[in-house]
């Protein structure tokens, strides 16, 4: 009975789907639609200094980052100290993200270090990086943090050419 439905009046089917997917794009039972968190750059700007480590080696190291702020795009001077990806202590880089109405955002940035590179972080202050095409035996690299207050902490998941898997972190304190 229901196949043979479905071949006659497959809309008989479809309409309380459709009813149902309506309904469940509401926020909540009140029919209000979800508040959007905005972006306010100023909690981020300034100098930020901490430590990174490697968790499988014991690989660490300092880092420093500068945040300013020109128009609708924040300025960032990133150094990180040590043997990166085991081989390497890197010159600082300088990256730029563009000022949205609920984040900021860098896409598609090239590193000789760090390779492609795309970062975002919300009104919420959470961070997420990535890179791929990273030179050396690492394939890609992925970030997740948070940046509350005066602090920024975050965790790294490494992953090499070979497929195994280095964990990290590091912490940073707004001077």
């Amino acid at each position: 009975m229901l196949a043979a439905l479905m071949l006659r009046r497959p809309s008989a089917l479809l309409a309380p789907l459709l009813a149902l997917a309506a309904a469940s794009c509401h926020n909540d039972s009140t029919g209000q639609s979800p508040v959007m968190i905005t972006f306010n750059p100023t909690i981020y700007l300034g100098d930020w200094t901490g430590t990174w480590t490697n968790l499988n080696t014991s690989g660490t190291g300092a880092l420093t980052v500068t945040v300013e702020q020109e128009e609708m795009t924040l300025n960032i001077e990133f150094d990180m100290d040590g043997q990166v990806f085991e081989s390497m202590d890197p010159d600082p880089e300088s990256y730029e993200a563009a000022i949205g109405a609920s984040e900021a955002r860098m896409a598609s940035f090239k590193s000789d270090v760090f390779g492609a590179l795309s970062a975002t972080i919300d009104g919420l202050g959470i961070l997420t990086i990535s890179g791929t095409g990273v030179p050396g035996t690492t394939d890609r690299f992925d970030i997740t943090g948070t940046i509350a207050g005066t602090k920024m902490t975050f965790v790294a998941t490494i992953t090499s050419q070979n497929g195994s898997i280095t964990t990290g972190y590091a912490t940073l304190d707004k001077m």
